[in-house]
């Protein structure tokens, strides 16, 4: 998280100028050096937000107030430190045994740091407007790729454990008590109030709980809050229904962990990952007929269950994450298969794509295995060098690498 804690600073560094109380030219003169240095550096995480966020990665979570911070005023340089600089504007910073340079840009006097100053000033202002436009028109795919990453380092095994000594517990496993599980989880899960920083429901959202059926697949005893349907109303904007299987949709639960994730304690943040682990466990149980056909794999840090489906070649995190973008594209299915839609020659160049990435000496042994078809390479073969093969074979390298 540096950039925002350098756009913070840099602020922070600017008002601190004005209670230096040091008669010493020198001090102040280094000071004001490095007030320059932040900005400029913080500028160029700022330029490199913006190519990452073009092309729809985001990797920090700025939560800044944009409104605020796109101000001149809140930048505004102190009039001790313009007073300072100017006063000292007619001496070479050499004289007080200083060589330096910003960013390539060398430094001669006071009066350059102060101008170096108000520029990175006015770019740092215009590269925030443009990160808020960018976040407005940003691809969904973006905040569901980051919920993925952010969550791919925290542990599921507690939450792996939790669920199999539940299993185990239990006895017979039914779809009934699954589906009585898949409640049980959810309502534990709103009981928290992790999605408080949601618009309040409307009382269309509201008259559409069914808290007779919730109730139904939950224990009798079972004590709800005050706000529980209220929960549940505001919950539904992030689910979709496959069957008996309540599916969590990663766009938008990867846009409100995106958009809060500053608010969010380090416990609600893994409440979120835990909810998606465990409902991702509770529907590989459930019956084949279930499955749903377009649900992207769990973050990669899942230990067991889903990564069984494949091959130790496909097992890393980097080939996870790989998979879990052409299951989020639709190119493949939930189980990392073919969809049934999908030409043979698509998926040859898939499979070529990937391998190259991941520099798999043997996969076309890999993928014919994965998919049940041992033509893969022939498909690919024939294929090369046609236009509709380059251009998907570019397509698939924009949306999975």
């Amino acid at each position: 998280m540096a950039l925002r804690e350098n756009i913070l600073n840099t602020n922070s560094a600017l008002r601190a100028y004005e209670r230096v109380t040091t008669d010493s030219e020198l001090v102040r003169i280094q000071f004001a050096l490095c007030q320059a240095t932040l900005m400029a550096h913080t500028n160029k995480g700022l330029r490199k937000y913006l190519e990452e966020m073009e092309g729809g990665e985001c990797k920090e979570v700025l939560g800044l107030d944009f409104r605020k911070m796109t101000s001149k005023d809140y930048w505004k340089i102190g009039a001790k430190l313009r007073a300072d600089m100017e006063e000292m504007k007619g001496k070479k910073i050499a004289e007080y045994g200083l060589d330096y340079t910003i960013c390539g840009q060398r430094v001669e006097t006071t009066a350059d740091i102060l101008a170096m100053m108000e520029a990175s000033i006015a770019e740092m202002i215009s590269l925030m407007k443009e990160v808020k436009r960018k976040m407005l028109d940003a691809p969904k795919k973006m905040f569901s790729s980051f919920f993925r990453d952010m969550t791919e380092a925290m542990d599921g095994e507690c939450v792996t454990t939790e669920y199999e000594e539940w299993k185990m517990n239990l006895g017979h496993l039914t779809q009934e008590r699954l589906k009585e599980k898949q409640t049980l989880v959810v309502a534990d899960f709103l009981k928290k109030r992790v999605l408080r920083y949601a618009a309040a429901p409307t009382q269309r959202e509201l008259n559409e709980v069914q808290m007779d059926k919730v109730r139904e697949y939950l224990p009798s005893n079972y004590e709800f809050t005050d706000d529980f349907k209220e929960q549940c109303a505001i919950f539904r904007r992030f689910i979709h229904w496959e069957g008996d299987q309540m599916l969590i949709d990663y766009e938008s639960y990867g846009k409100y962990f995106y958009k809060y994730f500053h608010k969010l304690s380090v416990e609600e943040q893994f409440a979120l990952f835990a909810l998606d682990h465990t409902l991702a466990m509770i529907h590989r149980d459930m019956k084949p007929s279930q499955k749903p056909t377009q649900r992207p794999t769990p973050s990669p840090s899942l230990k067991g269950g889903e990564q069984s489906l494949l091959p130790p070649e496909l097992s890393s995190r980097r080939a996870r994450r790989i998979l879990a973008r052409a299951v989020e594209a639709r190119l493949l299915t939930a189980d990392y298969q073919r969809p049934s839609d999908a030409e043979w020659w698509k998926m040859a160049c898939m499979a070529d794509v990937i391998g190259e990435e991941l520099s798999l000496s043997n996969k076309w042994v890999v993928f014919c295995s994965l998919w049940g078809n041992s033509n893969l390479r022939k498909y690919n073969t024939d294929k090369q060098g046609m236009t509709d093969y380059n251009n998907f074979r570019k397509i698939l390298r924009s949306q999975i690498l």
